[in-house]
């Protein structure tokens, strides 16, 4: 079977793969640019940022739920916010705010992100900063510095602590509340389970202590709570499970806790909206906004209470579909008692993509040449020396025949969220195998402008990162004068 045709009868389509990807002469394109005209001209491996399609999801999104809140007469806003740890590149957030109403951190650093952006002019003293994660020690401390400044940061509370460093630290701030989604009157409705973490989630509080913590605060006229704030881990899968676990929520705790204070009026959903990891994914976004504002007005009409402001904090979403990796198939190499051969790549899979190693993360694989070729069932395998540097625990795929005259060239697409932020960037990589070349492609006056923001790593770099370099002696280490290695003789 011709490559071509396998994809016809995954897909049901002969050319367009999804959004983004489409097949033009036996070529893979994304968007318009031809991937291997792309890696040709630059290196390989080649790791690609498209920023264009950062706004396009974002906006995807915001018209949507605009769409439904016009539809259902919803009387709350919505706030679109950026979580950044999906991916902190510079130029990811600083095109993601193009369209983001917010930016939702976890630690100190990325209020150094967000002091950075306020000094550049990309972020205004207006935008909202939303911070969650545990705050302690330089957290609390950089909070308390940039709110000094004027800049609209609003701390959710995970932790009992934290209210009270917020309490001593006498500053005015818009706070939030999290629940912690594992109790188990709000567990028992979630199916199916959370899929982030076998285990329970360490975040936010009971609802007995937001509920104490709100009469408390009703003494405290600086620290206003006015933030809501959920989230069940994982993606998005069964709609109604979703939109009732949010009713649930909503009936039980937000009512509840606004009847006693009432300047609450903001529910904060937290993430996890699903993305494209694989060829059958499909996943109605409409559908899931008009379930859930349609639910939540009813709900709150029910109730006697005004439907919330909503904020979603969408990061894997915003990012995932904007980078990819493009390898070459260097070897192909035969096993006895195996029916399929393996594909060696020019790069890893474990420094790569460390979901799939860690997780057994499916991502979307395709060819970037070769589609008018027979195709075969491989396995995909990384240059390291580690049995673990496999795609998706050796998993079997089909992929177009591979020869030393018939260059081959693979594509890993949806790995703009997290894989870089876990592997590390610019460091030492598994087996010392250099980072590759990096091109971030963006628009400028409606023409696509490509720059080569970084080139593979040198020997030079990697051995820096492992301090083989002159300002570190390693003749201090050295204890005793080498013993020569013994001779043996008859």
């Amino acid at each position: 079977m011709f490559y071509r045709e396998y994809l016809r009868n995954v897909t049901g389509n002969k050319n367009k793969i999804n959004d983004y990807l489409e097949v033009k002469n036996n070529t893979l394109f994304y968007k318009e640019i031809d991937l291997l005209k792309l890696v040709k001209n630059y290196t390989d491996p080649l790791e690609v940022a498209y920023t264009p399609m950062i706004e396009d999801r974002i906006l995807n999104i915001k018209k949507i739920v605009g769409e439904a809140i016009h539809r259902h007469n919803y009387p709350g806003t919505f706030t679109y916010a950026y979580a950044s740890k999906a991916n902190y590149f510079s130029e990811v957030i600083t095109t993601a705010l193009n369209g983001a109403d917010a930016l939702e951190i976890t630690s100190s650093y990325d209020l150094d992100i967000v002091e950075y952006l306020f000094k550049k002019k990309i972020i205004s003293k207006d935008r909202l900063i939303i911070c969650n994660g545990f705050k302690f020690d330089r957290y609390l401390t950089r909070l308390f510095y940039l709110k000094k400044q004027g800049l609209n940061l609003r701390p959710i509370v995970e932790n009992l602590d934290e209210l009270e460093a917020l309490i001593n630290g006498g500053l005015e701030f818009e706070i939030g509340l999290r629940l912690n989604v594992d109790e188990y009157p709000i567990k028992k409705s979630l199916l199916p389970p959370r899929l982030s973490s076998r285990s329970d989630t360490r975040f936010g509080l009971t609802f007995k202590e937001m509920l104490d913590t709100a009469k408390r605060l009703r003494n405290y006229p600086k620290l206003k709570f006015t933030t809501f704030h959920i989230h069940f881990g994982g993606m998005i899968e069964d709609i109604p499970s979703y939109v009732r676990a949010v009713k649930k929520i909503f009936v039980e705790n937000y009512a509840e806790i606004k009847k006693i204070y009432p300047d609450l009026e903001t529910l904060d959903l937290g993430g996890g909206l699903p993305v494209q990891y694989n060829l059958c994914f499909k996943f109605d976004y409409t559908k899931l906004f008009n379930d859930l504002i349609k639910t939540l007005g009813q709900t709150a009409k029910h109730a006697n209470c005004r439907a919330p402001n909503l904020i979603g904090e969408y990061g894997r979403y915003t990012v995932n579909d904007h980078s990819f990796f493009i390898f070459k198939v260097i070897l192909e190499k035969s096993i006895p008692h195996r029916t399929a051969n393996w594909y060696i790549i020019n790069g890893s899979i474990m420094t790569h993509l460390p979901d799939s190693w860690a997780l057994g993360q499916e991502f979307v694989v395709l060819p970037i040449n070769g589609w008018d070729r027979p195709g075969k069932l491989v396995r995909l395998g990384g240059i390291t020396c580690d049995p673990d540097d496999t795609f998706h625990k050796n998993r079997e795929m089909f992929l177009p025949e591979f020869s030393k005259d018939n260059e081959l060239y693979i594509g890993v697409f949806g790995v703009g969220a997290y894989q870089e932020m876990i592997s590390g960037i610019g460091g030492v990589h598994h087996c010392l195998l250099p980072e590759g070349c990096e091109v971030i492609i963006y628009k400028k006056d409606g023409r696509l402008v490509f720059d080569e923001i970084t080139q593979k790593q040198t020997a030079k770099e990697v051995l820096n990162g492992l301090d083989y370099h002159s300002r570190h002696i390693l003749g201090n280490y050295v204890q005793n004068p080498v013993t020569p290695a013994l001779t043996l003789t008859k």
